[in-house]
């Protein structure tokens, strides 16, 4: 809960609010501790000063009675009637009449009394009462305690100006500039160096950050040189494996020549001595010759037709053929060998079906 409330708010908020909080908190004791000794303080002054307006109007008062001069008297009263915590007066002469009296004294007042008796030249002339509010002395400390919080108010303002700044010029601006420059190494904008020349933590920080930015700088350049010779070496590779294949190609075409001329020489030559006066096994020995020489010469031209087998074009026929017959036929190429071994080679078929489309001589290799 705490944690997601300060979240909210900056690093500098944070320092300031705190701050704040620091200086508010001792306020309240502060405050106690001065109005105690303050009130105390002008309690006892306003008894003093008071007391001192009453010695003084009393011997004013005392002419007036001695005198018989209750002009005078009213004047005095006239004059202490603009002073807010003046409230009453009673004025009485030696036989205990009202001589003057004064009164202005509201419900709520809390006053602060005086009495004398008043003599001139040791005979008693009469006697006087007087009273004055005690909200002048509520005033004067609640006008002190304004002051006193403005002050206050304006120190912890001022204080948190001042770290604020001092916190903001250590702390924060060196911070943005750490995230700037982590942004620029995350962009690979490794040429600008990072300046950072304070003697603190982030300094230091940003230091090794500009460290960093250096190695991988370098690492870059070395990746981009070591791409840039791959690249080369694959390129000649590439270069060497096309002129090799040429080569290949050149060296197929010119066998082609070469392998199908004789292939080609014993086919004719079969064919040619078919023709003579031959008995039924050496016919069949021709016969077996000429079939294995044409099986041979179609795996010559595949082998030899190697564009097409790397650009993936063999093509397969598609013809009727008799399966029994190519069967027969691979077998009879065959037979001689096995013959020889005293292998006795043959082939039994089911009765099934015999005839097919596809490409028979696939079938036969």
């Amino acid at each position: 809960m705490i944690e997601r409330f300060f979240n909210r708010f900056t690093l500098l908020q944070s320092l300031v609010m705190m701050i704040a909080f620091s200086l508010l908190l001792p306020i309240p004791l502060l405050l106690g501790a001065y109005v105690h000794s303050t009130f105390k303080n002008k309690q006892e002054d306003f008894v003093i000063v008071s007391t001192k307006k009453f010695e003084l109007s009393s011997e004013i008062f005392t002419e007036a009675l001695w005198n018989f001069y209750p002009e005078l008297a009213q004047t005095i009263v006239n004059q202490m009637s603009l002073d807010k915590s003046f409230a009453s007066v009673t004025l009485k002469d030696s036989h205990g009449s009202v001589f003057l009296s004064y009164d202005k004294v509201k419900k709520d007042d809390e006053l602060f009394h005086l009495e004398k008796n008043l003599q001139r030249n040791d005979i008693f002339v009469g006697t006087v009462q007087m009273a004055f509010r005690k909200e002048g002395l509520l005033e004067s400390l609640l006008s002190d305690l304004f002051l006193f919080g403005s002050l206050v108010f304006l120190q912890i303002i001022l204080i948190s100006l001042v770290i604020s700044s001092f916190y903001y010029l250590k702390i924060i601006k060196p911070i943005r500039r750490l995230v700037s420059d982590s942004e620029k190494l995350a962009k690979k904008e490794l040429d600008t160096e990072f300046v950072w020349s304070g003697k603190d933590e982030i300094n230091t920080l940003g230091r090794a950050l500009d460290k960093t930015r250096i190695a991988l700088k370098e690492l870059f350049e070395r990746l981009i040189s070591q791409n840039e010779f791959l690249d080369e070496r694959v390129k000649q590779r590439t270069r060497e494996l096309e002129e090799a294949s040429r080569y290949k190609s050149e060296f197929l075409a010119n066998m082609s020549h070469e392998i199908r001329t004789p292939m080609n020489a014993i086919v004719g030559m079969c064919h040619l001595v078919n023709k003579t006066k031959l008995n039924e096994a050496q016919s069949n020995y021709i016969l077996k010759i000429k079939d294995a020489s044409a099986v041979l010469l179609r795996i010559i031209n595949d082998i030899l037709d190697f564009s097409k087998i790397e650009a993936g074009k063999l093509s397969l026929e598609h013809i009727a053929f008799d399966m029994h017959k190519e069967i027969k036929k691979s077998i009879s190429i065959f037979s001689i060998l096995a013959k020889e071994k005293n292998i006795d080679l043959s082939a039994e078929y089911i009765e099934t079906n015999r005839f097919y489309r596809g490409d028979p001589y696939r079938i036969v290799q």
